[in-house]
């Protein structure tokens, strides 16, 4: 399944827009046969659920500032910004990047779906993306999961932490990534300390398609049992 490679570097990054993904996958989508990208602006605003807006500071110029970062940092080469269209040539850092998360179409076009929160939303599923363990090898006994507290999490993204249960569950509610709390516990010293979050994937997705033998009740166990088993260390 063909999905957008979200640079983690741009993920991370909290000085950009918080649309920052929602530009990014929408780009990603919109590569040409010739690895090449011409967008009509208002179109584009549209597509993301925005009305356009060409006023300083509204959502046309912070797709614009957006594609300069791209040019800047060398995603893509040969930038044209006219009034209502972006060109550029894509190169093998956009299509490539050493250290990515995935977003897949079918999840990119729920998330818009949701309204308002989508920019935020689709930053939390490629920061998790990022981060949740994937096996290269059926043999690895390693769970696939991620586990955070959620003002970490916040922190790392520049996403309020008071906010993180609501976004945690609409990527539930989209049957994205599950979500466990785990169980408050003391440690050697008798410390106690509060419950982390588990995240693992709904559906396991390979090169080959989908893992119709994964199972993420079952890995979302996996994950807890490996956390306690070297919790106790």
């Amino acid at each position: 399944m063909f999905g957008a490679k979200i640079p983690y570097d741009v993920i991370k990054d909290k000085s950009l827009n918080k649309k920052r993904i929602l530009f990014h996958a929408y780009l990603y989508f919109n590569i040409n046969a010739f690895d090449e990208l011409d967008i009509f602006i208002p179109k584009a605003c549209e597509d993301l659920g925005y009305k356009p807006n060409r006023n300083k500071g509204k959502v046309n110029n912070e797709l614009k500032d957006y594609f300069s970062y791209l040019a800047t940092n060398g995603y893509i080469v040969q930038p044209e910004i006219k009034y209502n269209r972006i060109y550029a040539k894509t190169t093998d850092k956009m299509l490539n990047p050493e250290k990515f998360g995935f977003v897949y179409p079918n999840e990119f076009q729920a998330i818009l779906e949701r309204g308002d929160d989508s920019a935020t939303i689709i930053l939390l599923l490629a920061f998790l993306r990022v981060r949740i363990h994937r096996n290269k090898g059926s043999a690895s006994l390693i769970p696939e999961f991620y586990h955070s507290y959620l003002q970490d999490l916040g922190n790392d993204i520049g996403i309020n932490h008071r906010k993180m249960q609501i976004y945690i569950l609409a990527l539930e509610e989209l049957s994205i990534i599950h979500t466990e709390k785990m169980r408050g516990f003391k440690d050697a010293k008798g410390i106690c300390h509060a419950g982390a979050y588990i995240f693992v994937n709904i559906v396991r997705i390979t090169k080959d398609g989908i893992d119709k033998s994964y199972d993420y009740l079952a890995e979302t166990q996996k994950a807890i049992r490996h956390i306690e088993i070297h919790r106790s260390r």
